[in-house]
């Protein structure tokens, strides 16, 4: 039930909130939005290694997680937050102090490195002003302008949507958007 209400969200958000959208290179993109499960011990090393090597690239990044547990231990800071089900209310939507938030900031690229399918994720992927949102294709709601179709690869190597790893999902979309030219 939840699902069918996020869908009737979507069509209704899409329509009155204006997003601008444009396809992002990676080289582009300066202002990177990350997306993502938490480990429950919330030490995250594989996304603490992807900030950095944004970093490095010179990409200012902020990184949005979920956990699904009654409290967090790590700290929140404008760029780095894990989410707890307490930030969302009735039906999985986003709570409106985290709502005013994803519409406050702008980001060139929105990248997505959930591979399960979370509706407090979706809710986020949504709701972020991105001008470009990239990740892999999930069964179900999906809000990408880039998504990356993972069936062939799942299927060859007898693996699930949940067993990806992020580095890998990373790894995949990264390639694809440094490879990709644009004529815009």
């Amino acid at each position: 039930m939840s699902y069918k209400i996020l869908e009737r969200f979507a069509a209704k958000y899409i329509r009155t909130v204006p997003r601008q959208k444009k396809f992002m290179t990676f080289q582009k993109a300066e202002t990177i939005l990350l997306i993502f499960e938490s480990d429950l011990s919330e030490e995250n090393p594989r996304i603490h290694r992807i900030i950095q090597l944004l970093t490095l690239d010179g990409k200012k990044v902020t990184a949005w997680g979920f956990l699904n547990k009654k409290e967090s231990i790590t700290p929140v800071s404008p760029d780095y937050k894990i989410l707890l089900p307490k930030n969302f209310g009735l039906f999985n939507k986003p709570k409106k102090q985290i709502f005013n938030e994803l519409l406050s900031k702008e980001y060139d690229l929105l990248i997505d490195l959930s591979s399960g399918n979370s509706i407090h994720l979706d809710y986020i992927v949504l709701c972020a002003q991105a001008k470009c949102k990239a990740g892999i294709k999930k069964h179900g709601a999906n809000f990408y302008d880039f998504a990356m179709d993972m069936d062939d690869y799942l299927a060859k190597n007898n693996m699930e949507m949940g067993d990806l790893d992020i580095s890998f999902i990373f790894d995949q979309i990264i390639f694809y958007l440094k490879n990709i030219h644009s004529n815009d």
